[in-house]
């Protein structure tokens, strides 16, 4: 019997109803359904259990201790599951196993601890007149919508839900009908771990339907986004008219320059990485490659050869390096805007087909395109897929330039030892700017892009004051 990925609201699983909307879960491997989705018929439902528990106060009032002991036992609980999290993750949606969903499934159960940690804080004091106290007080929203992508599951889930809760919110989690499985793993871990019912809501559905129903719902009083960029603007429009604040983390188009001063061997390293790991469906991949003219001779042939030996395989396999993309219409896509740069003129240098001998799912060979020229739709254009454009580049100047050519602003890689292209490249309008390094995700790091790739930060200190409100209290000290 195939398992059903329902909803979770007021401290239980609900039992599918006989007309609820069921929606099949395609293994992207081989093709065949092996789960079921339960749409949400009523996405208020879930509301009102967090407004419900929201107004209780249980969880709101309790000490900053008491809720960070929760946080703790939430992260020990899904270290507990992480296997079984990451196997189902992995199944669902076609990211490695053992190069993704398991690291995810750490990474979950870190961010629960970090924001435990983060509760240990006190409250700002401020200078005041002589005879008063004034001090900051966060407050939390009440109600929070946290809308989660396919990609990463369960890091994304944990990461806004641990922030969350820990400002004193109530959750209702909708992830992406994709990917409902940690959703799922995580509210009912929470609730043994002991949130009180209704504290974290989790509801099933695509977005058109249940997303938007969610966004719109007045009770949410803030929103928390990571997904693609038509979903960020119908979640920020729902909520522009209550004047509902927002974050979104959107997509990218991140250029990654290799300058001749670099050190070539370990940039190309990082570049394969940043390019093609978690089957190339991230939002910070390095998806354009910005190469010096004088390398070009040198490091293509060598480039196109690794792109070629990148090992597709059954994501459960150990030695996969890449598995196939989460679905057929994303495959589709993926072909049809290879079919579309092409008609612009862009060469392909390899991959960007479909990948014989992998069977009936979604395989596709990680790409390589040089474009005719900037504007092509290889280079402005997000594929969030393991396709990478090559463009050479004379300066420093000419190199920035490029990079900062497209709407996106997420991340920029840059290796060089040449002075003037680190500093400009400090300069540029891109959320992180890696300068002869791989990207790290550190917790107290805000994380967000400028432009199309979003608004807003979140990630330590900066989720904490976007799930709370300031409110000054100023008071005589003698009362």
């Amino acid at each position: 019997m195939q398992a059903a990925y329902g909803q979770f609201i007021e401290g239980r699983a609900i039992s599918p109803a006989p007309g609820d909307l069921r929606l099949p879960l395609i293994d992207p491997a081989c093709g065949k359904a092996v789960a079921e989705l339960v749409e949400c018929a009523d996405p208020a439902a879930a509301v009102e259990a967090a407004a419900k528990a929201h107004a209780q106060g249980d969880w709101r009032k309790a000490a900053p201790a008491a809720r960070a002991a929760v946080l703790r036992r939430i992260a020990a609980g899904l270290r507990a599951e992480a296997a079984a999290i990451a196997e189902a993750d992995t199944r669902l949606t076609g990211l490695p196993l053992h190069r993704s969903t398991l690291r995810h499934a750490a990474a979950a159960a870190g961010w629960f601890d970090h924001f435990a940690g983060a509760l240990d804080e006190g409250e700002a004091a401020l200078a005041a007149p002589a005879g008063l106290r004034a001090r900051v007080v966060r407050a939390p929203h009440g109600v929070v919508a946290l809308f989660t992508p396919w990609n990463i599951p369960a890091m994304a889930a944990a990461l806004k839900a641990a922030a969350a809760l820990a400002a004193g919110n109530a959750v209702v989690l909708k992830p992406s009908e994709l990917a409902p499985a940690s959703a799922l793993a995580l509210a009912r871990i929470g609730t043994a771990a002991g949130l009180p019912p209704g504290q974290l809501n989790v509801v099933q559905g695509r977005g058109a339907t249940v997303g938007a129903a969610l966004a719109a719902e007045p009770r949410v009083r803030a929103i928390s986004f990571t997904g693609g960029h038509a979903g960020g603007l119908a979640v920020a429009g729902a909520a522009a008219p209550r004047l509902c604040p927002v974050t979104l983390e959107l997509g990218g188009k991140s250029a990654f320059i290799l300058d001749s001063s670099a050190d070539v061997p370990a940039a190309l390293d990082a570049l394969l990485a940043a390019a093609f790991a978690n089957n190339g469906e991230a939002c910070l991949a390095a998806s354009r490659l910005l190469l010096h003219e004088s390398l070009m001779a040198r490091v293509l042939p060598e480039l196109v050869a690794r792109i070629e030996a990148i090992r597709l395989a059954d994501p459960m396999d150990p030695a996969c390096e890449m598995g196939p993309l989460v679905s057929a219409a994303h495959l589709e896509a993926t072909l049809g805007r290879i079919k579309a740069a092409r008609r612009h003129g862009d060469r392909l240098l390899a991959g960007g087909v479909r990948a014989d001998g992998m069977g009936p799912g979604n395989w596709f060979r990680p790409a390589l395109i040089e474009p005719a020229d900037n504007d092509s739709p290889a280079v402005q254009q997000e594929f969030f897929a393991p396709v990478l454009t090559i463009q050479p580049f004379a300066s420093p100047e000419e190199a920035l330039r490029l990079a900062g050519s497209t709407a996106y602003g997420l991340a920029l890689y840059v290796w060089s030892r040449d002075p003037d292209m680190l500093e400009g490249a400090r300069m540029q309008a891109a959320g992180s700017i890696c300068l002869n390094t791989p990207f790290h995700r550190i917790a107290e790091a805000p994380f967000g892009g400028f432009g199309l790739s979003g608004l807003g930060r979140e990630g330590g200190r900066a989720s904490m004051a976007f799930f709370t409100a300031e409110k000054l209290v100023l008071e005589a000290v003698d009362g």
